[in-house]
């Protein structure tokens, strides 16, 4: 299965836990690490390259919906708005997390 379609199974089926969302985010940031050596790589970028950048920001963008549904369910405050942004962009790097988790 697909990141993009694992996060929105998790959501579905209620796994809203933070070791799920701490799998998840550790998946996402390997994806965003591939990417860009790929395209450091990519000499002659196509429109699969586009393609992929688009598909990585529509992970990014579920991973901060299943976020704040965790941290919802749990009644904890929501991630600051930078560090929300961070998992978006895919800059928490790993081993260093953000300050609320």
């Amino acid at each position: 299965m697909s990141f993009l379609g694992r996060v929105l199974s998790s959501d579905t089926s209620h796994k809203l836990t933070f070791a799920e969302l701490e799998e998840n985010e550790q998946d996402l940031l390997k994806l965003t690490r591939w990417l860009r050596k790929i395209q450091y790589r990519d000499f002659f970028p196509s429109h699969a390259s586009t393609l992929a950048q688009e598909h990585l920001a529509q992970c990014r963008q579920a991973l901060a919906t299943f976020t704040a549904a965790v941290y919802e369910q749990e009644g904890l405050p929501q991630p600051s708005t930078e560090e929300a942004a961070q998992i978006r962009r895919g800059e928490v790097e790993e081993g260093k997390e953000p300050e609320t988790w």
